[in-house]
Parts: structure tokens; C-alpha cells; sequence
């Protein structure tokens, strides 16, 4: 079984690192409030860049967009600004648009999407979300939220495809190896493939072991990783161990702020990428809370292991 190759192009383009959810591992978290016009301009300029033809799908991520960051109407008319420009780039073959989901969409995502059906765009895009077992849902009720606004969402929009991206932790590892969580019925209910990535201790704390102590069982221990995979990937079948914790299917080339600025991260699929913060206090680390391994290394060995059988 050979390792996931990205047969695409992507690039990606952050607006704002502002969230209201205020989740304690988020590697944004507690970064600089910008001037939101400031970064859509920025960004409407970008797609003026030749670079865009080097690439095939695009896509926009917060911070989040959609609870109430786009209240002021200019804020507004320019990410709308933004949205029909990428629509009228003919050429990009897929738009992906990440949101928590966490609040009423009534508001601001319905009419959105409302607008992605009248300019013909819906049918590229993918609604990116993310679920955690432990640290993303403050209380049972904004659970219920994000559960009910998923489906609410496919209810909707058939038409339009949804994507869950899920961090691996010491406390989903536990839930899915015991049962208490089944990853091919939770795809099913909702209708949308689920994606993994490593922990990160983000560009707040200074190193995992500060993370850790804020987010216990955050970070996964090696074995149980191992074990995960074993029953997971090879067992049940429930997760492709080709593209498991693969940056090939992350952007391959985004605008990133950082500390209030905007820098690009170029060749974000190569092996051993890692972001980098201007802060030299922030380490950002990944993976296990016993091992620097790699996550994505022995998820290759896994396959090179399986090609060999």
C-alpha cells in the first residue's frame, strides 16, 4: 500500500485568526486581532497573482467566518467580494470553506450558501468542520448544535459535500479502541469523510508539555497510536492508512498570519514540514506526549509493512 499522493494543487488563504469558541488547543489561540477589511483586501489582491494558476483548488479559513465576524457591512460586502471572485476564476475545480459551526447559521452561513447556489459555486465547494470528544464542545448543548446544524446543513443543501476533520488525542484514541466511539458510523450519520491530524501545542504554549497541562490526555501516547492503527487501519478498516495524518492533502501552498502578519507557506506538502512561529519562544510541537516520533512516519511504515506482506 503506497502513501497518498496529492494529484492536486491547493492554496489557501487565512482571513483572520478571531474565534468565539475560545478552545483551549487551538494553535491560534490568543493570536493578534487584525483589521478584517485590511486581510480581505490582502487577499483580494492575492487572486491577482499569476501563482493561482499554478493550482486548482482554493480555499478560506479562519479564525472562524461565520459567528458574528461579519457583522460590519463593509467586513461583509468584501468577503462577498472575495467569494465572487474565486467563483469567476474558471479554472478551480474545487472551493473549500472551514467553519466550526458552532452557532446559529440562520444568520450568516445560510445566506452564504444561499449565495454559492445563485453564482453556481456550491457544487465545488466543501463545508470543513471539525468534531473533538473532549476539549471543542464547551457543554452538551453546543454538541447538540454542531450535531443538529450538520444535518440541518445536508437537509438543506444536498447538494453540497462536508468534510469533519478530527484531531487525533489520548481521549479519541481511548474512545474509539473501547467502542464508545465508532468512526464508520459517526461518517455515516453525517454524511461527510473525516479526516485526522496531529496535536499541536500552536502558537501559544511554549512546548507540548505546557499544552498538555492545560488539555490533559490531549496529546496520545506512541503504543496506543499504534494500537489505534492496528485496529482502525487494518482490523475494521475504518480509517485509509494512505492518507492518515498526510500533509498531501492539506493545502499545498498557504497564506498563514502570524503574530499579525501574513506569511506564506510554500511546498506545505514535503515531507517533514513544519510551521514555524516568528514568536522563538513557541516550539510548536506535534505528535505523541512520550516520543517525538513522527505520526506521519509510522503511519508510513504501516504501509510500507503492508506492501512487504
Amino acid at each position: 500500500m503506497e502513501r497518498y499522493v496529492a494529484p492536486n494543487k491547493f492554496i489557501q488563504y487565512q482571513l483572520w485568526q478571531e474565534c468565539n469558541n475560545g478552545c483551549k488547543f487551538c494553535s491560534e489561540r490568543n493570536q493578534f486581532k487584525i483589521d478584517k477589511k485590511w486581510a480581505l483586501k490582502f487577499t483580494l489582491d492575492k487572486l491577482d497573482n499569476p501563482e493561482i494558476y499554478d493550482y486548482e483548488e482554493v480555499g478560506i479559513i479562519g479564525g472562524e467566518i461565520f459567528d458574528n465576524q461579519l457583522e460590519d457591512k463593509e467586513v461583509r460586502d468584501l468577503f462577498y467580494e472575495l467569494t465572487n471572485k474565486i467563483a469567476n476564476i474558471k479554472h478551480f475545480k474545487k472551493f473549500y470553506v472551514a467553519t466550526n459551526l458552532i452557532y446559529d447559521m440562520d444568520k450568516y452561513l445560510i445566506p452564504y450558501l444561499n449565495h454559492l447556489k445563485n453564482i453556481n459555486l456550491i457544487d465545488k465547494t466543501l463545508l470543513c468542520t471539525s468534531y473533538d470528544l473532549k476539549y471543542r464542545f464547551h457543554t452538551e448543548e453546543m454538541k447538540k448544535l454542531w450535531e443538529d446544524n450538520m444535518l440541518k446543513l445536508h437537509k438543506i443543501f444536498p447538494e453540497l459535500s462536508t468534510h469533519i476533520e478530527t484531531i487525533i488525542t489520548q481521549h479519541f484514541i481511548d474512545a474509539v479502541l473501547s467502542g464508545k466511539f465508532d468512526i464508520k458510523e459517526f461518517s455515516k450519520k453525517f454524511n461527510s469523510r473525516v479526516d485526522y491530524i496531529e496535536p499541536s501545542s500552536g502558537m501559544f504554549y511554549n512546548t507540548k508539555l505546557d499544552c498538555e497541562k492545560a488539555c490533559p490526555g490531549f496529546f496520545p501516547t506512541k503504543n496506543s497510536f499504534i494500537k489505534f492503527l492496528k485496529q482502525e487501519g487494518l482490523q475494521k478498516k475504518s480509517i485509509d492508512l494512505k492518507c492518515l495524518i498526510s500533509y498531501q492533502i492539506r493545502a499545498s501552498r498557504i497564506y498563514h498570519l502570524d503574530c499579525g502578519n501574513f506569511v506564506c507557506y510554500e511546498d506545505r506538502r514535503k515531507p517533514g514540514f513544519r510551521v514555524k512561529c516568528s514568536d522563538n519562544s513557541k516550539k510548536y510541537e506535534l505528535g505523541f506526549i512520550d516520543s517525538d516520533d513522527s505520526m506521519e512516519d509510522i503511519c508510513t511504515e504501516f504501509c510500507e509493512m503492508i506492501n512487504e506482506d
